[in-house]
C-alpha cells in the first residue's frame, strides 16, 4: 500500500429478502474494498464481496496490518 491507497477486508452481516422470497434471512459476506486518496478525499475505487461458505475463526479477518500500532484504527490502518 501507499499513502494514497488503502484497503479494508471485513465481514458484512445483513438481513434481507433474497430472490423474491417473503422471509428475511441472515447472510454474511466477505468483502474487500480499495480506496484511493484523490483531490483531498478518499474515494472507493473497487469493492468485491462473496458469500462465506465455510466457518472461519474471527482471527482470520482481525489481524492488524503490519504497519499499524496496537489498537490503532484509521483509514490508513485497517484490520485485514
Amino acid at each position: 500500500m501507499t499513502p494514497d491507497l488503502t484497503y479494508i477486508v471485513q465481514i458484512e452481516r445483513v438481513r434481507a429478502k433474497i430472490g423474491g422470497r417473503e422471509d428475511v434471512t441472515s447472510h454474511a459476506l466477505r468483502a474487500t474494498m480499495i480506496s484511493r486518496h484523490e483531490d483531498g478525499a478518499w474515494k472507493l475505487v473497487h469493492r468485491h464481496a462473496d458469500p462465506i461458505t465455510t466457518a472461519q475463526p474471527a482471527e482470520s479477518v482481525l489481524k492488524p496490518s503490519r504497519n499499524c500500532l496496537p489498537k490503532q484504527r484509521t483509514a490508513r490502518c485497517s484490520l485485514h
